[in-house]
């Protein structure tokens, strides 16, 4: 993120984003007017929509029997019936039966022809022959495929809606035709009452069947069950059933026991009148003998028939349980039978649909606002976005807080009316280019100050790639520093060098090369400029090994000897990243002046050249953002441009020495 908030400040700056999307808003909305005029243009083509409405009751009053509640009832009120009914209506079978009552055979095709401006915009991307290498074309299709294709164009024009606190469902179709569009919601809507008549109708005369199937197997059960009990009764030779002949065998059994009970009081009063031999004592034994043979013998009856009872009881229960059943089951079918006659469907039509006169609301314009719109947002975000992914170098705050390194001065950007370098240089000193004038001047105090008691004798001015204008801001720092000192302004730029362009030097002219592999003089290679006040020593001819010629003795003792003569040295050096003839030069350096071209370095780019010239212990003063536009940094919102000149105390009318 390019916009870096103060300690003081909390949160995110949105004046900074405000005035960067209003910066490149006119741009946005050019945009968002080309695409919606695009869209505007496809959307007129497209055919306006009908919708047409059924309205249905559900549930309504019916006849109700005892047997049909269980079998048809629902609750109404619950709406989960609603929307139970609402997917019936849109299932795939109510949907085929309604398109083969109509004979749709439009319905394979979409709602509307395609416009013109679409087929021409497909034939431009050449859809046609993208669907034919996918295999996709509408020949090659299965009658299955066509058939699904076909129910889910109509399945996305149906819609069906329920009333809250209603028994009412709507049921509408949209279509380009008015007429179709009235006739697919009637004969959807009639579709599925008749399907919901037609399966009732099933579902009583699968009842019916059922338990006239269950019937005639419990009548049967019952023929079986009587028989068993009538069979058992037979085997057993019985006469009366039930509590008859237990009844008659206790009483007999009770008669017994008293007859017993009398024949062995007979048997006791005799025994203590007789003697055991007498005839009437033996007679009475004889008879309480008979008396419990018979009693024991009919004790053993009694068993025998409670046995029996118990059988045939239950036996009884099979037959009268069986009865029962199969006259429940066949009072239910008579009824089902009678209540099949009165069966109505679920629903009917207390609205049908009409043919619709004005189209549905026009979806035109709401298409086109939201392509503004979202047009719009999205040139917003992608602003934003590039924002975000911006890395350049922008502002003093940048510079400080990415970059770790003090901020000397920066240059605004110029326009020139010449294309000859010589020509551009007077331009620049120019007195209408005032603020420049002033910034350079802010450069050379910042760096005189930096080092008072101890001058910046040497100074190397370097970039991070070429192109960011250290050629130009060291020639004219040397210049400035010209009018107060015994300045030497040197070309150390042997693989590029354009020092020498700036002062109208001829490029065969002797430099520094020469100078240091002793091949010319000092008088031979120093050149005078009486405007500027300085002495300027050109490249030369580009030699052949550049960085061994830099870093040769040579050169050192031709430096040491250029530092007896002059008050400040600016050497002009190669860019940091290209190659490392900078680094061999900021060893002789008192002070290394780092130039940044504004909206086009990376910081990573800068960070890894500083990271370089920190290894090899160069004396990095400051950095000097170079060719940065005041009105458009401005319009971004960078608050440290607007009045800096003023901030420092500069004018157009101060004092330019």
């Amino acid at each position: 993120m390019n916009q870096v908030t103060d300690e003081n400040e909390m949160g995110i700056d949105i004046r900074y984003y405000w005035f960067l999307v209003r910066s490149r808003l006119w741009l946005v909305i050019s945009l968002a007017i080309v695409v919606t005029v695009i869209v505007g243009v496809f959307v007129k083509d497209i055919p306006s929509s009908y919708s047409a409405t059924a309205t249905l009751v559900l549930a309504p009053e019916q006849v109700k029997t005892v047997s049909r509640e269980d079998m048809f009832a629902h609750n109404s009120r619950d709406i989960s019936y609603f929307n139970t009914q609402t997917s019936i209506i849109k299932s795939r079978s109510i949907l085929e039966k309604t398109i083969n009552k109509l004979d749709m055979e439009h319905a394979s095709k979409p709602a509307s022809q395609a416009p013109s401006k679409l087929a021409w915009l497909k034939s431009m991307l050449n859809i046609d022959a993208v669907k034919s290498m996918l295999k996709m074309d509408a020949d090659n299709q299965t009658e299955e495929v066509k058939k699904q294709w076909m129910l889910e164009n109509v399945r996305k024009h149906v819609a069906v809606q329920h009333p809250f606190r209603t028994k009412l469902l709507k049921i509408s179709y949209v279509s380009s035709s008015p007429v179709m569009a009235a006739k697919m919601a009637n004969t959807l809507a009639d579709v599925y009452i008749q399907d919901s008549l037609d399966s009732r109708v099933q579902m009583a005369h699968q009842a019916t069947d059922w338990m006239r199937q269950r019937a005639d197997s419990l009548r049967q059960k019952l023929s079986q069950a009587e028989g068993h009990l009538q069979s058992y009764i037979d085997k057993k030779g019985l006469v009366n059933i039930g509590a008859g002949v237990t009844a008659l065998t206790s009483q007999e059994l009770t008669a017994l026991t008293d007859r017993t009970m009398e024949a062995k009081a007979r048997v006791s009063e005799l025994n203590q009148r007789y003697g055991p031999k007498h005839p009437k004592l033996i007679a009475a034994k004889a008879e309480l003998a008979r008396a419990q043979f018979a009693l024991n013998r009919s004790k053993s009856k009694l068993r025998t028939l409670g046995r029996q009872d118990v059988q045939i009881k239950a036996l009884q229960h099979e037959v009268d349980s069986t009865r029962k059943l199969y006259e429940t089951i066949l009072n239910r079918l008579k009824e089902t039978d009678q209540a099949s006659t009165l069966i109505t469907a679920a629903a009917r039509i207390v609205d049908p649909a009409v043919i619709p006169l004005v189209p549905e609301k026009s979806k035109k314009k709401l298409i086109v606002v939201a392509a503004f719109a979202l047009t719009l947002a999205a040139g917003i975000g992608l602003i934003l976005l590039l924002d975000m992914m911006d890395t350049t170098i922008h502002s003093i705050k940048d510079v400080e807080s990415r970059l770790g390194i003090p901020m000397l001065g920066m240059l605004p950007l110029l326009t020139f009316k010449s294309k000859d370098m010589a020509n551009k240089l007077d331009e620049m000193i120019h007195d209408s280019n005032h603020q420049f004038n002033e910034a350079i001047r802010t450069i050379r105090t910042g760096v005189m100050l930096s080092a008072i008691d101890n001058p910046h004798k040497v100074i190397v001015v370097t970039s991070s790639l070429p192109g960011e204008g250290k050629s130009t801001v060291a020639a004219n720092l040397a210049i400035a520093m010209g009018k107060l000192e015994r300045v030497l302004l040197l070309d150390a730029d042997l693989r590029r060098p354009t020092v020498g362009k700036h002062f109208g030097m001829e490029l065969n002219e002797k430099g520094l090369s020469e100078l240091a592999s002793g091949a010319a003089s000092f008088k031979d290679c120093l050149k005078r400029n009486e405007l500027y006040n300085i002495d300027v020593m050109h490249a030369g001819i580009v030699p052949p090994n550049p960085l061994e010629l830099l870093a040769s003795n040579r050169f050192k003792a031709v430096l040491k000897s250029l530092e007896k003569h002059y008050d400040r040295i600016i050497i002009d050096s190669t860019p940091v990243q290209a190659v490392s003839d900078a680094l061999v030069m900021s060893k002789y350096a008192k002070g290394v002046l780092y130039v940044v071209k504004a909206d086009a370095t990376t910081d990573r780019v800068i960070r890894n050249c500083l990271k370089r010239l920190r290894e090899v212990e160069a004396p990095v003063i400051g950095v000097v953002l170079n060719q940065v536009d005041i009105k458009k940094s401005a319009r971004y919102g960078y608050e440290d441009y607007e009045g800096y000149y003023d901030h420092y105390g500069y004018s157009a009318a101060s004092d330019k020495a």
